[in-house]
């Protein structure tokens, strides 16, 4: 038996595996639902987000904006399409459905055992099937993608060059999500034994990683490190307090509230939806990243007369981009690990 890793890796063999998974997703009835659900999350998210782009279109051509004098563009309409995918966590549960039972599945039926008795090495085995899985990822989202094309021409909308370079971005960022998703899955079915229990775990550690740490995790720490909230002290006799004490409260509130802000942001290295969010915001919501940097840079009011190009946002991004691509490369790091120690007797 084939059950070992091999020394060289055979990208025939991986390809093989790979179409058999790809094949075997796009025949299935499972396959056929996620994919339905994952147009009906984004169609829903096309719609509001053109009707949002009609708005920002007529305010813009009112003058009655006073802040942002920056002509909106069709990828506004990308904004709910995300926060559906990412926020409410539609695209979560379609990659994490994927990848469930891709190895317990095998292990329930008894199929894995046969397929590791043909010539083909594990790592061949792991590696062949999360390429199919993500295959299919590519092919859902791209036919979802030629959806929102299609209304987006319906309502006479048509992307500029700045803007169909974002919203190719948009779409490789979408994808890196799922397969995020779809590798912590691949984790779980690699370490559980059925798949319910993969589908579980999977579950839970979305739930404990995307919302109940970033949540929880900031709040139990600064109540531990930095004690209750600062409140202004007022004295006993009911007079006013001076300038200089009333500053000297305001101040220390500010550097609770910045050092609690600072923790928001570290806890929230460690959630996939949080991180997504935070790169595709730049993209989708123009205005609020311009008014952000603003609010930092002081006196660069300038940066609310452009739109910023696909490589300036890239550039204040590529930190976020590259902890997005660590959560699958850690994922499916254990997912190896563990199949290339699975026994199957």
């Amino acid at each position: 038996m084939f059950t070992g890793g091999s020394d060289v890796l055979n990208a025939d063999r991986v390809l093989i595996v790979a179409k058999k998974e790809f094949i075997g997703n796009l025949v299935s009835r499972k396959f056929f639902l996620l994919l339905l659900l994952l147009s009906l999350a984004v169609g829903i998210g096309a719609f509001d987000g053109i009707n949002e782009y009609y708005n920002a279109l007529e305010l813009y051509k009112s003058g009655n904006d006073q802040i942002f004098q920056i002509p909106p563009t069709p990828v506004i309409i990308f904004g709910n399409i995300t926060e559906n995918l990412g926020y409410y966590g539609f695209g979560a549960i379609v990659a994490i459905a994927l990848g469930f039972n891709l190895i317990s599945g095998e292990r329930e039926s008894g199929s894995l055992k046969s397929l590791l008795s043909h010539p083909v090495y594990r790592d061949e085995v792991i590696n062949g099937k999360a390429l199919g899985g993500i295959i299919s990822l590519i092919f859902a989202e791209t036919i979802v993608f030629v959806i929102i094309f299609a209304l987006m021409l319906l309502g006479g909308i048509v992307p500029d060059i700045n803007s169909l370079g974002k919203i190719c971005v948009i779409w490789f960022l979408i994808l890196l999500f799922l397969i995020a998703n779809f590798s912590l899955a691949l984790m779980a079915s690699a370490v559980c034994k059925s798949s319910s229990g993969a589908l579980i775990i999977s579950l839970f550690i979305l739930f404990v990683v995307s919302y109940l740490l970033p949540v929880a995790g900031p709040e139990l720490l600064s109540h531990l490190v930095l004690g209750d909230e600062p409140k202004t002290v007022y004295l006993a006799d009911g007079s006013d307090m001076s300038a200089s004490e009333l500053q000297y409260y305001q101040d220390l509130r500010i550097e609770y509230l910045n050092q609690k802000m600072a923790m928001n942001d570290a806890f929230s290295v460690f959630s996939i939806q949080r991180v997504f969010s935070g790169l595709t915001e730049p993209f989708t919501r123009t205005t609020s990243y311009l008014y952000r940097l603003n609010m930092a840079g002081g006196d660069n009011l300038n940066l609310l007369a452009e739109e910023p190009s696909v490589y300036e946002i890239l550039g204040d991004v590529w930190l976020k981009i590259s902890a997005l691509v660590m959560f699958p490369v850690i994922f499916f790091g254990i997912a190896y690990v563990r199949f290339m120690r699975l026994d199957l007797r």
